[in-house]
């Protein structure tokens, strides 16, 4: 069994992993950008409902357009084989890469890396 993890556009191989292996049983994606799939020519809409395991997205505030609930591609993911077993973990006073690029000594961002960290660790042991 294999737990895949990605940080913005890790997000897509970790996603495209999903669709072509099937040990791959469940992935965490912070701050997610799959939708740079478009830009090399893909449907991020048609991966995101290709993913066949459950993925826990931790989007950031300026990440809620496009990765939010209820945003098209969370739809499309929430479409998908698995998409029911998916979660969403917001991280509305962040901005977006704070999970590694986050300065450690403001305290927010301290407690929110905290935060993901632990949500996508009690995720990743739930499905594997």
């Amino acid at each position: 069994k294999i737990g895949v993890v990605g940080f913005c556009y890790g997000g897509h191989p970790a996603c495209f992993a999903s669709v072509t292996d099937p040990d791959v049983r469940c992935g965490a994606v912070f701050h997610p950008s799959m939708q740079l799939e478009g830009a090399f020519g893909g449907d991020a809409a048609s991966l995101m409902r290709q993913v066949r395991c459950p993925f826990l997205l931790a989007p950031a505030g300026n990440d809620l357009e496009t990765w939010g609930f209820e945003a098209p591609l969370s739809e499309a993911l929430r479409a998908s084989a698995k998409g029911s077993a998916c979660e969403w973990k917001a991280f509305p006073d962040m901005a977006h890469g704070w999970t590694c690029r986050g300065d450690l000594a403001d305290a927010a961002v301290a407690r929110d890396i905290d935060e993901a960290l632990r949500a996508a660790t009690l995720f990743l042991a739930k499905h594997l």
